[in-house]
């Protein structure tokens, strides 16, 4: 009796692991098939309202093909529920604007610069490939497969572009009052085209108040295209305020922008892509927070540059969401919560976020 009863509690001590592991792989494989169902779903009734893990990320760099892709993953500005009732903030996201007209015409220091050129108040350009002559036409291939967006139209633009200034009306009002605080800017780049690197820096140095700007600190990771080395520093000898660091091997994003942290010489460091264009009014929002509580961490609303015809499609005040993961700690935009919605004061107030994006963000 003690054999055979010996023999079954061996054979069930065997079993029970075993029965738990198909048990979780059931369960685990149900849940896939409900999430890939209900996202299938969503897709198909347009109602997705959020933008997925590295969707996140790519929807807040170059636009073109990637915004394209996430056309279904962004509410359209007249967001409507299927009552035909507005939907609730909770459930906005951000809007990309597609209207042609500009919110507020720009101040230009050169009453001279034409507003007609490519790419000036931040319209697209567009050039017919198939009418360029061979040489051209290798320049625009080649521009497509090196830097993976139209670097041919962007050496066509100035890198004095004028942008339109699409703060809210409200916005453009505030008066900060908290100590103001200077900034080191801290972009890192690796093989970035000539023109977009430069209009990135001049965007920077053309709209940002000298008495807040510190220096532009870019950190090069290893680049080994010849128009960032000697060209390079030729070109920003004299703008003053640019520091080039360079690194003597492939260190990767966070240690490169360690090593532009490390010789910073302001109150705030910036971190920015080198393929951006700051707008006017861009700086001092995120430095106020800061200025107030240096435990704050700052990030900006991040608008598309398309990466085809460098249009500037920019978004909403009343559409901004918050940070967030999900069970699947995938990273996705959400509506502002109710209990912030009744924090604020108004809609021009800082939103808090409990996860950000982490790739552009100010920090004392």
């Amino acid at each position: 009796m003690n054999i055979h009863l010996r023999r079954y509690l061996f054979r069930f001590i065997i079993f029970l692991p075993v029965a738990w592991l198909l048990i979780i792989l059931i369960v685990l494989q149900s849940n896939e098939i409900t999430t890939n169902t209900s996202s299938n779903a969503k897709l198909k009734d347009n109602n997705l309202n959020h933008r997925v893990g590295r969707e996140a990320d790519e929807a807040d760099a170059f636009g073109g093909d990637a915004l394209v892709r996430l056309g279904n993953h962004i509410v359209p500005l007249n967001n409507k529920s299927t009552n035909g009732q507005p939907s609730s903030s909770s459930e906005a996201v951000r809007v990309i604007h597609e209207k042609p007209e500009q919110v507020a015409p720009p101040q230009l220091d050169n009453s001279k610069q034409d507003l007609n050129a490519p790419g000036e108040m931040g319209k697209g350009f567009e050039v017919n490939k198939d009418k360029l002559t061979p040489e051209e036409r290798k320049k625009y291939d080649e521009g497509f497969q090196k830097n993976a967006f139209n670097a041919y139209i962007s050496d066509l633009i100035s890198m004095h572009r004028s942008l339109p200034d699409v703060r809210d009306p409200g916005c453009r009002k505030i008066q900060y009052k908290a100590p103001p605080a200077t900034a080191s800017i801290v972009m890192c780049f690796h093989n970035e085209a000539w023109s977009v690197l430069l209009r990135s820096v001049h965007s920077l140095i053309d709209r940002t108040p000298p008495s807040l700007l510190k220096e532009i600190i870019l950190v090069d990771d290893f680049s080994d295209m010849e128009h960032l080395k000697k060209p390079l520093d030729d070109y920003l000898k004299p703008l003053g305020k640019v520091i080039v660091v360079r690194q003597s091997k492939r260190e990767g994003l966070i240690r490169s922008r360690l090593a532009g942290a490390a010789i910073v010489t302001g109150d705030v460091i910036v971190f920015l892509d080198s393929h951006i264009e700051a707008t006017e009014g861009w700086l001092e929002p995120l430095l106020d927070p800061i200025s107030e509580n240096r435990t704050t961490v700052v990030t900006p609303v991040i608008d598309v540059i398309d990466d085809t015809t460098f249009k500037y499609n920019y978004g909403a005040v009343s559409s901004l969401s918050v940070g967030g993961f999900d069970w699947n700690l995938q990273f996705n935009w959400h509506g502002v919560p109710e209990r912030e919605r009744k924090r604020r004061k108004h809609e021009l107030e800082p939103v808090r976020t409990p996860t950000m994006a982490g790739g552009l963000f100010a920090i004392s």
